[in-house]
């Protein structure tokens, strides 16, 4: 699966690092993850873009619609995920034209603007880290109730295990280190005002006082100007600015309380460390047991609907008591924040939600046939002594990839496939598999350099048990030889799949069934042992199947059987007996259009009939 975040933002924020927690449980599923932010700091196996989302003038806005969505057609993206609100304005337009799935995770309540009355932008599905978001979310867009979900923000767990807090007891002689880990910026820049004020008067009250201000890319010069006044008039510089870190544990670790919002008050609880929940929307105090839901579901601080003005006696109360009783959290507030936080469990829930929407889409796409080709020799010039005409030349096979190409065709193969009806990847209209029966070398030689001078894929069955065409000498045909092992490892290297044709081309359904079974299984061993990837396709020689070789197929270990004119029209209705249009020497250009059509299928049955 193909995934995008997008994200708008000129520092980090908890929505990076929780892009990156989920982006890391991701990869571990076997997706590629791409992020598009504005700046993106986070060390992630990603690929990422440098798309100013965080401009909400019309003209970028514009711009960065026609961005993201080159980035979803260039990179075959499954689903898009937003986590802020100038990314799923974006979003919202860029998926909606190329009806790709579209998340979106809110992370904090916003002001109502006029462009958020009339465009929500709320994804297909809405994901609220905590129930403040999704009550207010609820209220503001009633029609969201029934596509919204609560998901908090995934944490790996198992990063702050084993660590005991060292405060035991209350001693006032000793120093006391208090932090605050959060931005500087907006909102939670009145905090960090706030605390420069009282700070001073707790001094008077803790001689060995230690406050850090730990976060913030960019610090205001007025911090900066107030902590250099506060410590030169105290003749102690017992403020400190440590600005932005990469690894924030080590500054924990070595604080005695702190005072953060979101994820900062997870991680600090995590690391057994007393925590004030301050964030923008609220001053929640002391994190007790008797507060922990309120602050759950307010992300400790971040998020409600209260607007109280904070009093400076109630922030230095505050500080003051905790000093004064110093006393460990109850081993139940961490028991309680590991459950709900637990990463693979929320992330989980995220792809699921990836997987319903993929299934959403692919359950229609499927509705109907899914194109499927056959090929099997591109030579140069054409074959004058031949009774069967199963070639093209390289100038009318370069002339059928040129039109999918100029018309916009995904060329799949069955590993695609497994995806798609697995709800790992998105089925698109434009989907066509490319096959070729057989495995001759000018598949090699001819077809695959003008693959890849279009950049399609292609899947190759090969007959694994004889070099050359040996099922043909009692018609006369010219002698052709098969690809070796090294050409196939080079074309599977670029993207080709492989699949059995069997060891030696027969009629499966003319021959015993005790041979059938061996030309099934041994060629199945033999290929097995030659490629990288897995043996998942068959074709059968001829197209020629029955119930019985079917069995056999499946019980080899084949997901799909391919075959001709017998199969279904849609391929989800028998994977063991897939249908394809056979391309012949005589084969026109509008014929070919006519065969790469989804009526077609139907059409040929018909008219079979």
């Amino acid at each position: 699966m193909n995934i995008l975040f997008l994200l708008s933002q000129l520092e980090v924020t908890g929505a990076e690092t929780y892009v990156e927690s989920l982006s890391s449980y991701l990869k571990e599923k076997g997706c590629n993850i791409f992020i598009a932010s504005d700046t993106f700091t986070r060390k992630v196996d990603a690929k990422i873009f440098s798309v100013p989302l965080h401009n909400r003038s019309f003209s970028s806005r514009l711009s960065n619609i026609k961005l993201v969505k080159k980035i979803i057609t260039e990179n075959n993206i499954d689903v898009v995920h937003a986590n802020s609100r100038a990314s799923a304005w974006v979003g919202n337009f860029a998926c909606k034209k190329l009806k790709i799935p579209f998340v979106v995770t809110v992370h904090g309540l916003s002001g109502m603007r006029n462009s958020k009355k009339f465009i929500p932008a709320l994804g297909d599905r809405t994901v609220a880290v905590c129930e403040e978001i999704m009550k207010r979310t609820v209220l503001d867009f009633p029609h969201s109730a029934d596509k919204i979900q609560l998901i908090r923000n995934g944490m790996d767990i198992s990063k702050y295990s084993g660590f005991v807090s060292e405060i035991t007891s209350n001693n006032n002689s000793q120093s006391f280190t208090i932090s605050y880990l959060g931005r500087v910026s907006g909102p939670k820049l009145d905090i960090v005002k706030s605390l420069l004020s009282v700070i001073p008067q707790l001094k008077s009250e803790i001689t060995e006082l230690k406050f850090n201000i730990i976060g913030g890319q960019e610090i205001p010069a007025e911090v900066t100007e107030e902590i250099n006044k506060i410590n030169l008039s105290q003749k102690d510089d017992y403020i400190s600015n440590i600005g932005y870190a990469e690894d924030v544990r080590p500054f924990i670790e070595q604080s005695d309380l702190m005072i953060a919002s979101g994820r900062s008050a997870i991680e600090s609880v995590l690391l057994n460390k007393p925590l004030i929940y301050w964030g923008e929307s609220l001053f929640g105090g002391f994190l007790t047991e008797e507060n922990l839901n309120h602050a759950l579901e307010t992300n400790f601080g971040d998020c409600s609907e209260l607007t109280e003005n904070i009093k400076s006696e109630k922030i230095l109360s505050a500080l003051s008591s905790y000093y004064k009783s110093y006393v460990d959290n109850p081993s139940c507030i961490k028991e309680t924040i590991s459950k709900n936080y637990d990463l693979d469990t929320n992330s989980q829930k995220i792809f699921d939600i990836y997987k319903e929407l993929i299934k959403e889409n692919n359950d229609k796409v499927l509705l109907k046939p899914l194109p499927v080709i056959l090929y099997h020799k591109v030579v140069n010039e054409p074959e004058l002594n031949t009774s069967v005409g199963i070639f093209v030349t390289s100038k009318v096979f370069e002339k059928h990839l040129s039109y999918l190409k100029k018309n916009g065709y995904r060329t799949l193969t069955y590993y695609d496939v497994n995806k798609i009806i697995n709800n790992e990847m998105l089925s698109q209209k434009s989907d066509i598999i490319l096959t070729f029966d057989d495995g001759y070398k000018n598949n090699y030689t001819n077809a695959f350099p003008i693959l890849k001078d279009f950049g399609l894929k292609c899947v190759i069955f090969m007959v694994a048990g004889t070099k050359s065409n040996t099922w043909d000498k009692d018609k006369n045909e010219t002698e052709d030889f098969l690809m070796t092992d090294q050409e196939i490892s080079e074309m599977e290297e670029y993207g080709i799949e492989f699949g059995s044709h069997t060891l030696t081309h027969p009629h499966l359904t003319k021959i015993p069934i005790d041979e059938a079974k061996h030309e099934i299984e041994d060629s199945f061993r033999i290929l097995s042992q030659k490629l990288k990837n897995p043996l998942i396709s068959f074709a059968y020689p001829y197209g020629e199947c029955n119930e019985e070789i079917e069995s056999i197929v499946t019980e080899t270990g084949y997901q799909f059987g391919i075959a001709t004119d017998s199969g279904p029209i849609l391929l989800k209705d028998n994977l063991k007996r897939v249908r394809r249009q056979i391309i012949f020497s005589h084969t026109s250009m509008l014929q070919f259009k006519k065969k790469i059509s989804k009526w077609y299928p139907q059409y040929k049955l018909t008219k079979n009939r």
